[in-house]
């Protein structure tokens, strides 16, 4: 089995020589880090020609707009800098890596939603993202997300998502993928929640989700033949995940986009080989703030032989990409001064409505 690293995305020179800032400083920090990055990721595997093949796959979700560490104790997790960071020190050791988004990454509020949105994409496609599922979150501004993908080159995953717009009707992605990587053939599929209603929007845009079963069940077949293992991304709760993954039947992994950082992978499993009746749970918990990375070791028919299935947290122990957090500082100055002005906007408005109502009431 031929192993590689992973292509890069085709994305703009602008945002290559934006990101550029931070390689020489990465790799020394790379150097600092790369004891901590051997507990962290996973043990580098020394046992010669008898050592199964590695792939890791990483899926992060629901970052709802979060792009810098939270503000959380003892210590603040996340950010896109750091996540920049883990996937550099573990593709420095050469072993191929799938990076998938599983969702929900976008900013649905405020006036600098749109500059939040395209720094998030932007960022994410100059990391390599392989693909990414469509959240409810990246409805709210469809048209905008639609077309950052379509220019980053990053395909959109969705097997049950329908968009409607003047009576014609279209997927909001593809159904189905199929990625290699390091000589193994992924076939993703990704399911959304049914919308309560599918609700019409002021472009006259509305959405339609089938039924998830129903749309596996109408895709699964024709993939399954073309690949070695089935990926499932899903937008439900890790329940219905399981649940749904019992009752189709032939996903090998599912990687679970709602999980809540208490459902979180937080442990190992090894020898354990899925089938179509066993799925591989993976769940990294939402914001950005856990490193979702499962380790599968392979054998060259592409049967899992056992796998580690983690979700350390995004803290010091990582490096930041500097170029990446040199663009968040900017980028975070900007929201803050659109911020500002929104707020002022607000409160001369409700003063001239105080006012309004004050000389009424003379």
């Amino acid at each position: 089995m031929a192993f590689g690293c992973a292509p890069r995305v085709a994305i703009g020179h602008r945002v290559g020589r934006e990101f550029g800032l931070g390689l020489v400083a990465l790799a020394l920090a790379f150097l600092t880090f790369v004891a901590h990055g051997e507990e962290l990721l996973g043990e580098r595997r020394n046992d010669g020609a008898a050592a199964a093949p590695i792939v890791h796959l990483v899926a992060l979700g629901s970052l709802e707009g979060q792009f810098e560490p939270c503000g959380c104790e003892p210590e603040p997790r996340g950010g896109l800098a750091r996540r920049a960071g883990a996937l550099a020190q573990l593709r420095a050791r050469g072993e191929p890596v799938l990076h998938l988004d599983l969702g929900n990454s976008s900013e649905v509020r405020g006036e600098s939603r749109d500059l939040t949105n395209r720094f998030i994409w932007d960022t994410l496609a100059h990391l390599h993202l392989d693909a990414a599922m469509v959240g409810e979150r990246e409805l709210e501004n469809w048209p905008a997300f639609a077309a950052w993908a379509e220019a980053s080159g990053v395909p959109l995953v969705s097997t049950n998502l329908f968009v409607a717009e003047k009576g014609q009707s279209r997927r909001a992605g593809v159904p189905s993928l199929i990625v290699e990587r390091g000589g193994l053939r992924f076939g993703l599929l990704g399911v959304l929640a049914p919308l309560p209603t599918a609700t019409p929007l002021a472009n006259e845009l509305s959405f339609y989700v089938q039924d998830p079963t129903e749309a596996l069940r109408a895709t699964l077949p024709s993939i399954q033949t073309q690949v070695d293992l089935v990926v499932l991304i899903s937008q439900l709760s890790p329940a219905q995940t399981e649940e749904l993954s019992e009752r189709v039947g032939g996903i090998d992994i599912a990687l679970c986009g709602m999980a809540s950082n208490d459902e979180r992978n937080s442990g190992q499993s090894r020898d354990r080989i899925p089938s179509s009746e066993k799925t591989i749970l993976q769940m990294a918990g939402k914001r950005g703030e856990y490193f979702g990375h499962l380790v599968l070791h392979v054998d060259d028919d592409g049967r899992i032989l056992s796998f580690e299935n983690k979700s350390p947290a995004l803290d010091s122990r990582f490096p930041e990409d500097v170029g990446i957090a040199h663009r968040v500082g900017q980028i975070r100055t900007t929201v803050d001064s659109l911020g500002a002005v929104e707020k002022r906007q607000e409160q001369d408005e409700f003063n001239a409505l105080f006012e309004r109502w004050r000389s009424a009431s003379k």
